[in-house]
């Protein structure tokens, strides 16, 4: 019964040690996440960093999209000149909102 107890304890002291190297990761990850997310909101520049990761999250899923909103059924022409306006549109918009912002 010794033998047992004594299997036992290794047995907890193992699954302590794979907790502890499990959780050490996340831990890690969070505690530099904090201290990224406090950098940021405390520098000069952090406003831009967030601002190009919306832009991204807008511009990705945009692109897709333009070519589901130009086509057209049956009229390749039809579709190539929709995705010329929609394309065209977009960069006069890039060119003249900085100006209005």
């Amino acid at each position: 019964q010794h033998f047992s107890k004594s299997n036992n304890q290794i047995e907890k002291q193992t699954l302590k040690e794979k907790l502890h190297q499990i959780g050490m990761p996340i831990r890690s990850f969070i505690m530099m996440t904090k201290e990224m997310l406090h950098f940021l909101s405390t520098c000069g520049f952090g406003a831009l960093v967030f601002m190009k990761a919306s832009g991204t999250m807008i511009w990705g899923p945009a692109d897709v999209l333009n070519v589901s909103f130009a086509h057209v059924d049956g009229d390749e022409a039809e579709s190539s000149r929709r995705i010329g306006i929609i394309f065209s549109f977009i960069g006069i918009g890039c060119f003249i909102g900085p100006i209005f912002a």
